[in-house]
């Protein structure tokens, strides 16, 4: 489910809620009908934006097995995405080179470079496209693709401000939670 950054997110329906900075990639075009070159792939870009993943489990403990994450959908509960950021990769910086800075209650808990994430936001980008390449399907035009977690999740609580900033390049995503 997608949330808008700054609008407040109720945790009364979430287990073991949890949250880590990812870059979302929005597409200019379709993607999977042919092999994609790293050049091919920055060109696809359209948008760059600062995003988090809403974590959450169906079970009571920090260290589930990996058939327990499986089996719980990868433990995905949602996701926030910032304002999307033009992208051109003749005029704009490297995707590689973003950082950020995670936040809670503006107090920093980490800080982590795009090449957390397989490597850098393309490589995870071309990792999802062989995948579904791989399947016969494509990956649409105008989808928001979270490239992968930056840090390892935190846990949240009712009334904390989670935020990642970017930095100019991207900005800042704020995720308010509630009860």
């Amino acid at each position: 489910m997608r949330h808008r950054s700054g609008h407040p997110l109720s945790l009364s329906n979430l287990r073991v809620p949890r949250v880590e900075p990812e870059i979302a990639l929005i597409l200019r075009r379709e993607l999977g009908n042919d092999a994609e070159t790293v050049a091919s792939l920055y060109d696809a870009i359209s948008f760059v934006a600062p995003s988090m993943e809403i974590l959450d489990s169906r079970y009571h403990t920090n260290a589930p097995s990996l058939p327990d994450v499986i089996s719980d959908g990868a433990s995905a509960a949602g996701f926030v995405v910032g304002e999307p950021v033009p992208y051109d990769p003749s005029e704009d910086p490297d995707l590689e080179q973003i950082r950020c800075a995670f936040l809670i209650n503006g107090s920093p808990v980490a800080g982590a470079s795009a090449t957390e994430a397989l490597g850098g936001p393309v490589r995870a980008l071309a990792a999802l496209v062989e995948i579904v390449r791989g399947q016969g399907r494509r990956v649409p035009a105008g989808a928001i693709v979270m490239t992968g977690g930056l840090t390892r999740a935190f846990p949240i609580n009712p009334g904390d401000l989670v935020a990642a900033d970017f930095g100019p390049i991207l900005g800042r995503v704020e995720l308010p939670t509630t009860p």
